[in-house]
């Protein structure tokens, strides 16, 4: 579908052979190159490990262009960066302070968190290993340089969990 002159975009997303939709408006500001809407995500009831009992979830998009002429650098200048990690079956949220290794990487002082920015996509990927059992989590987003963050997912036992990457 195409972008109104008004800037707004019909967004319906449905992948294939999972009986849940996306749906909303988008707007695009061509002025700053971000984008946000409200859009609507439901799951019908089904059998599977995550919200069997389904669900309709409204909430807000954020998004900007992504330049990859950042590729010396990760896309973002961070003071004192924090990685958090929420939801997702946690007992409790994880609030760690990181450090830059190299131009990519964010890595908590015990290396239990680890996050690796792909500078040419800033698409990231990375893991938590859970104290006391040593499970590794993977850790998946993107960079939102307008916003200055890095947000993203993982997979709990049986819920989603929420991972931003934030300066102070």
């Amino acid at each position: 579908m195409p972008v109104s002159k008004g800037g707004q975009w019909g967004l319906y997303f449905l992948p294939a052979g999972v009986p849940q939709a996306v749906l909303g408006w988008v707007s695009f500001d061509t002025t700053n190159g971000t984008f946000s809407g409200t859009v609507t995500w439901t799951k019908e009831s089904a059998p599977g490990t995550y919200y069997t009992n389904g669900f309709t979830n409204s909430s807000v998009l954020l998004g900007s262009i992504y330049s990859a002429a950042y590729q010396r650098t990760n896309g973002l200048a961070l003071n004192n960066p924090t990685l958090a990690l929420s939801g997702g079956n946690l007992p409790l949220e994880v609030i760690e302070p990181v450090n830059l290794s190299g131009l990519e990487s964010y890595v908590s002082a015990d290396k239990s968190l680890t996050l690796t920015i792909n500078p040419s996509t800033g698409g990231f990927s990375g893991q938590y290993v859970a104290p006391g059992t040593g499970k590794k989590i993977p850790l998946t987003g993107v960079v939102l340089q307008m916003q200055d963050v890095a947000r993203g997912l993982f997979l709990g036992t049986n819920q989603s969990g929420e991972v931003l990457l934030q300066g102070n």
